[in-house]
């Protein structure tokens, strides 16, 4: 075997032997996962204008807390008529002071109804901040997968070119035809078609991903052996998954609304009094007066009975679609898991088969150097290594992304962080430099 031959051959070997990873990747500190949320919670508008709506609660609150205004009144009577009353000797001056209670605990109750709203928001910013993660989260695996794919692309024109530098030699030798030595410049032709391909994916990947905040750029490095990193094994799901998840709470604090609000209209059933006291001036005898007076609604045709027939309705429905929502939830945490798992076993598998595919790969190219096997061989026993290295990409993806679904489901990354106050100015600092 000669030297160049057996160059050929190492060069392979240490191919083969590399891990997915680039020299460039070493240059700088890889953008991990937690850094891109928090980049992306940071400049998003989206969360800002959801904590505005918080904010906008709080003011629904003050408004729901205060009472009804009191009221002032003037009157002038006898001002001008006839007979004895022309001119303004038997003119009358009154002023009343007049206020409405509310009975039945209305201000509390509307405040209950107001501050039960407030925590409907509150969740919807939860899970507005849940669902920008989650964006996240796939566009950092799509990344990921679209640079383990160009790893292997790369890893697999290295190998074309040693083998066809193998087999020129062959050819040279007079040990193989032209045939071999064009055929193995077709498959690295292949491969290097392959590789510019992912290059392109991976820009795209990085731009999607980059582009979730604010002035993207794909100038970030990113180490995909996480990518590559898989649990010893898969735990079991959780039966109260689902105890921290936003988007069931929600529906629980839907439902103490719709119980305040019920409570509220059954109070408003109940008619408020209003109180008058005041003075009255007589200007014939300049005496001065006091009045006192009361003035109740009587409740002969409108008691509230439609409106409280229908928040009682609204309580039934909100109970029914807590119910619903659970179970769709649990459903797509179980399909989630049950994605995953298939994953896994998928990709422990296809492990053990690129370990068998290795070997043959290797014992092929031992083989080559005596003549004992065909390039056709060669090239069939390096693209069944291939393609299961790609379903093992494809597998690692799927476990992951089922994984990004699992983690929405359950809020593996909500927080109990709550909106900052209101901000009105701040609107500018997510205006675009295109925008101004």
């Amino acid at each position: 075997m000669n030297f160049k031959y057996k160059a050929a051959l190492a060069a392979v070997g240490l191919w083969s032997a590399m891990p997915f990873w680039s020299g460039g990747a070493l240059a700088a500190e890889p953008l991990s996962k937690v850094e891109a949320i928090d980049r992306a919670l940071a400049t998003t508008p989206f969360l800002e204008a959801a904590g505005q709506t918080v904010a906008a609660s709080d003011g629904n609150i003050l408004q729901a807390n205060v009472r009804p205004n009191p009221q002032i009144a003037t009157e002038i009577e006898n001002f001008t008529g006839t007979g004895p009353f022309t001119g303004l000797d038997r003119t009358e001056f009154t002023v009343t002071y007049s206020q409405t209670l509310e009975r039945g605990n209305k201000r509390h109750l509307r405040t209950k109804v107001a501050r039960e709203e407030k925590q409907v928001v509150l969740a919807e910013w939860h899970i507005r901040r849940l669902n920008i993660i989650q964006r996240v989260e796939k566009a950092y695996t799509n990344t990921l997968a679209a640079k383990a794919r160009l790893s292997n692309f790369r890893k697999q024109t290295g190998i074309f070119t040693s083998i066809s530098d193998a087999i020129n030699v062959r050819v040279e030798a007079g040990r193989d035809s032209d045939l071999a030595a064009q055929n193995a410049r077709i498959q690295l032709l292949s491969a290097q078609n392959k590789v510019a391909k992912a290059e392109l994916s991976l820009e795209a990947a990085k731009l999607s991903l980059t582009s979730l905040w604010k002035e993207p750029s794909t100038s970030f490095v990113i180490d995909e052996s996480q990518f590559f990193t898989l649990p010893t094994a898969m735990a079991p799901l959780a039966e109260n998954g689902l105890s921290d998840s936003p988007d069931l709470k929600i529906w629980q604090l839907r439902q103490d609304v719709t119980a305040a609000s019920l409570g509220l209209e059954k109070a408003k059933s109940l008619q408020d009094p209003t109180f008058k006291v005041g003075l009255r001036y007589h200007q014939n005898s300049t005496d001065v007066a006091a009045i006192a007076g009361v003035t109740i609604p009587l409740a002969f045709h409108d008691t509230n009975q439609g409106n409280i027939r229908r928040a009682k309705a609204e309580v039934s429905r909100s109970r029914y679609e807590f119910l619903g929502v659970e179970r769709q939830l649990n459903r797509q945490l179980m399909l989630r898991h049950k994605e995953q798992l298939s994953a896994f076993v998928q990709i422990r598998r296809l492990e053990s088969s690129l370990k068998e595919a290795h070997k043959t790969k290797n014992l092929v190219m031992e083989r080559l150097a005596t003549g004992a096997v065909s390039y056709l061989e060669v090239f069939a026993a390096q693209s069944l290594a291939a393609d299961i290295e790609e379903q093992r990409i494809a597998a690692l993806e799927s476990f992951h992304l089922a994984g990004v679904e699992i983690n929405r489901l359950t809020a593996r990354f909500d927080t109990n962080e709550e909106p900052q106050p209101a901000d009105y100015e701040s609107v500018d600092r997510f205006s675009s430099p295109q925008g101004k």
